[in-house]
């Protein structure tokens, strides 16, 4: 069975109110990944359900920027069926970790608050509501065992409350058992989430089901302390995270995480250095290990076939789990200890070595060859030619003694650096030389809507490098995807919004990999991806304001959903499409589109936050650049003025492809300061 000419459903993996929810495979991509497809059930395709369900992709794919969260991959209608696509993450649902009658310890309890409330507190940011947070609806990521938060359902968006104060109705949505009185008169606010969130937390420390927590009789509050030993702060964090009303509740994940932060230095040191095993490899190996020295490191058949249901439980790949098998051997083999045992009081816990990485089954570039130095030899230092533009700056006008304030353009001209490389059949490619300095990467505090993944802010040293004038354009896309391939086939036309001078989209990480490998062989010189920190530095022009014209945005400035508003700007126009790029005014540099239009990949991999950043400008990458996730910077057409912030950063796959991603290209070439 196939949904949508290219989704081959696998297996069904949730029957809920509102839809099926299905393990897809997306057989018009080259490595056929695994995706999920939900459906909505036909007995709701009303336009009242309906609605809700196109609300659902909107949201889904802003939320779907973080890296906990699976993002959206496709939304369309079949058959009078609506479905939508979202990645799917490879793990184990906490139900598996939280079971009834197991009482984890408080170190495991601290550690699942902290890991869902910093996922929850982009949520509530996002002025969303999960309504259905439980231990199915939690999955610890196989690949580096972080909690992701799956299944948002109908979700519920800003508006909670009417103009006197009371709560709205809306949907009865949630389980119950984790659902909070109010929530089930459909009167649901951002503190149902923290209710659900402290009734899994209860779970995991009493063993209790979640509708065995018992009342107390007098006040209807839940009674759950006798049930088992725990700390006075943590169990009075838990016991005001699950009160019977609303408004005695931590009123966000915001002032939920900010008070567990508080509280955690209280508490023993004994919990907080106990440490959880909890990534399947190292779930997979702690068990290998101990069947291995009680057996001599010898797996019979039998103790094969416990590590065969083992490995399934986890959801490990056959291969991954044979290499730790050949590791603990070898480890034996060498009369080395395969574990080593930490004492804790009475307990002994394994701390598993660091695993080998598992292979990552996506079509990737062959580093060694796409990076290397191209075979063509050109002179060291090219020659660039001046570059007048104009640039734009947004300025306050009070009136009426400061009761209205209105944003004027101010525009003046400026002159760049251009250096021009000659493509093929008068296709050019037009770059600015970014001269070296110093900024301060990342948002402060006090930015609005800033949020931790741009904290904490650092100093960055950047050398001189060359940036593109503007993002690829479909037309160089087509003369490039011409050259001899290098490592994987590039489609010469994939964009969504035609046009030779708008920016290319629907384009991967790897293939714009691919894109400046080829680049690269034909030209002599190195082209790549901007860092992370190079892109900032380009982007803010000298500036320490949210947007390089100024401290809001405007639609006469960029391309964004101008249905929103950032700070204290007005609406403007939503396109809803891409635009000719150098439509809008460059910044101080030079660079055309660096707010909106498309979203531009960074050569980086992803990291939650700038601590252990590197500070020289350099891409951020592990060892073996195997990154899950990538950089992308700068907004697009369709999303909101807060993510065209200078500051602002999101993750995808580097397999994904959407009509809001693109790319402009960096080189390292140097040039005539004269």
């Amino acid at each position: 069975m196939r949904i949508g000419g290219r989704y081959e459903i696998l297996e069904i993996l949730g029957n809920g109110g509102f839809g099926i929810t299905y393990k897809a495979r997306d057989m018009q991509k080259p490595s056929k990944p695994i995706c999920v497809v939900k459906e909505l059930l036909s007995q709701h395709n009303n336009t009242f359900r309906m609605n809700f369900f196109q609300k659902e992709a909107r949201i889904l794919e802003a939320l779907g920027t973080h890296s906990q969260i699976p993002h959206l991959l496709a939304y369309f209608e079949e058959n009078e069926k609506f479905y939508i696509v979202q990645e799917f993450i490879q793990g184990q649902c906490l139900d598996r970790e939280i079971l009834p009658g197991k009482q984890l310890s408080e170190g495991y309890v601290i550690k699942l608050l902290q890991d869902v409330l910093e996922v929850l507190v982009f949520v509530h940011e996002q002025n969303v509501i999960h309504r259905d947070i439980k231990p199915p609806n939690l999955i610890r990521r196989q690949e580096d065992g972080k909690v992701c938060l799956i299944d948002f359902g109908i979700v519920k968006e800003t508006d909670i409350y009417k103009s006197n104060g009371s709560v709205k109705t809306s949907i009865m949505a949630g389980t119950f058992g984790y659902m909070p009185s109010e929530q089930a008169r459909g009167k649901t606010v951002f503190s149902s989430d923290i209710y659900a969130l402290g009734i899994t937390a209860i779970q995991a420390l009493t063993g209790l089901q979640s509708q065995d927590i018992e009342e107390d009789p007098q006040t209807a509050e839940l009674s759950w302390q006798h049930s088992v030993q725990v700390s006075n702060h943590l169990a009075a964090f838990l016991t005001k995270m699950v009160r019977r009303h609303h408004s005695l509740r931590y009123q966000n994940a915001q002032a939920a995480l900010a008070e567990l932060k508080k509280i955690t230095p209280s508490l023993p040191t004994a919990i907080l250095s106990n440490p959880v095993v909890t990534n399947p490899r190292d779930l997979y190996y702690q068990e290998a290990s101990s069947l291995g020295q009680k057996y001599n490191g010898k797996f019979s058949p039998i103790i094969l076939k416990r590590l065969e249901n083992k490995r399934l439980d986890l959801g490990l790949s056959v291969q991954e789990a044979q290499e730790i098998r050949e590791l603990v051997i070898q480890s034996y083999q060498q009369n080395q200890h395969p574990h080593q045992e930490l004492k804790q009081g009475n307990r002994q816990q394994i701390i598993p070595p660091k695993l080998p990485k598992s292979s990552n089954p996506n079509i990737g570039i062959n580093r060694s060859r796409a990076n290397s130095q191209p075979q063509k030899s050109r002179s060291s230092a090219i020659k660039t030619q001046p570059f007048v533009f104009e640039t734009a700056q947004l300025e306050s006008k009070n009136l009426l003694f400061g009761l209205i304030k209105n944003r004027e353009i101010q525009r003046s001209q400026k002159t760049a650096k251009l250096f021009i490389e000659e493509l093929e059949n008068g296709v050019i490619l037009e770059l600015i030389a970014i001269s070296s300095g110093k900024f301060l990467m990342g948002s402060s505090q006090e930015e609005i809507e800033s949020m931790d993944r741009g904290f904490p802010q650092h100093l960055v040293l950047i050398e001189p490098f060359l940036l593109g004038k503007y993002p690829i354009t479909q037309a160089q896309w087509k003369a490039v995807s011409s050259l001899p391939k290098i490592q994987i086939d590039l489609d010469p036309d994939p964009s969504n919004f035609k046009g030779l001078n708008r920016p290319v989209e629907q384009i991967s990480w790897y293939e714009t990999q691919e894109f400046c490998a080829r680049l690269s062989q034909k030209t002599g010189r190195l082209y790549r991806l901007p860092s992370e920190a190079e892109w900032e530095y380009a982007c803010r022009a000298g500036t320490i304001t949210p947007f390089y014209f100024g401290n809001t945005i405007s639609t006469e400035l960029a391309n964004y959903n101008g249905e929103y508003i950032y700070g204290n700007g007005s609406k403007g126009i939503y396109r809803k499409e891409t635009t000719d790029v150098g439509t809008f005014p460059a910044n101080a540099f030079g660079l055309y589109d660096i707010h909106g239009n498309v979203w531009e990949w960074c050569q980086d991999g992803w990291y939650d936050n700038y601590i252990g950043a590197p500070n020289d400008g350099s891409a951020w990458l592990n060892e073996n650049d195997n990154h899950p996730r990538r950089v992308l910077r700068g907004g697009s057409w369709s999303y909101r003025p807060v993510y065209c912030r200078s500051a602002y950063r999101i993750n995808y796959p580097p397999v994904s492809k959407d009509q809001n991603h693109g790319f402009r290209v960096a080189c390292s070439a140097k040039w005539n300061e004269s």
